[in-house]
């Protein structure tokens, strides 16, 4: 009977257990503060170097070459030209001049004032820093310093080489700009020497 009574009020207890534990949900609660932010990750591995970008073509600022087209040129003792420098810059710039032509089915090229290895005659430049057109002159004489007639076809080009000389120094001059470049072993009368130093060729 003891054992009865004993089996009943555990069964009663197990039944209000399970009936006061059906009951619906009750509401969600306010949400929590946000937690404490963790701790930042290791960095990743560096990325491989991109390929080095191919090196820019030479340059010189300072120094501006010109070719003037003497093909239609009908000969002469003088050869006129506009110098291509505006007259309110020309005096701020040394020129070294040249002239092209055709030797043994190639071009050669000569300083001016020069002449050819095979030629009778010099050539000489002169120029004015105005507005008076021409402004420039190449003239041709013989050994004895009389003007020579140099036949049409002669030559193809005049090329002018401008290098600006530095205006900031007390003494910049034309000639300190010509005595450099032969103070750096430059041949002014090789026009390829010259080119090359400048980076014109």
């Amino acid at each position: 009977m003891k054992t009865i009574k004993l089996l009943s009020i555990a069964i009663l207890a197990m039944a209000m257990s399970m009936v006061s534990c059906s009951g619906d949900d009750g509401e969600q609660g306010p949400k929590g503060d946000q937690g404490i932010q963790g701790e930042q990750g290791i960095q990743g591995v560096q990325g491989e170097q991109g390929e080095q970008g191919v090196p820019g073509e030479d340059g010189n600022a300072n120094v501006q070459a010109f070719k003037l087209d003497m093909t239609e040129w009908v000969g002469g003792t003088f050869f006129p030209f506009d110098m291509p420098i505006a007259a309110q810059e020309r005096a701020n710039y040394g020129y070294l001049f040249y002239l092209e032509y055709v030797a043994g089915g190639s071009t050669a090229i000569h300083a001016v004032p020069g002449g050819s290895g095979f030629a009778s005659f010099m050539a000489y430049v002169d120029y004015i820093n105005d507005d008076t057109s021409p402004s420039g002159y190449i003239s041709f004489r013989d050994y004895n310093g009389v003007g020579f007639d140099v036949p049409a076809g002669s030559y193809i080009n005049l090329i002018i080489i401008a290098v600006e000389i530095n205006t900031t120094g007390a003494k910049a001059t034309q000639a300190n700009a010509m005595d450099q470049l032969k103070a750096d072993g430059v041949d002014t009368n090789d026009y390829h020497a010259v080119a090359k130093y400048f980076g014109l060729e």
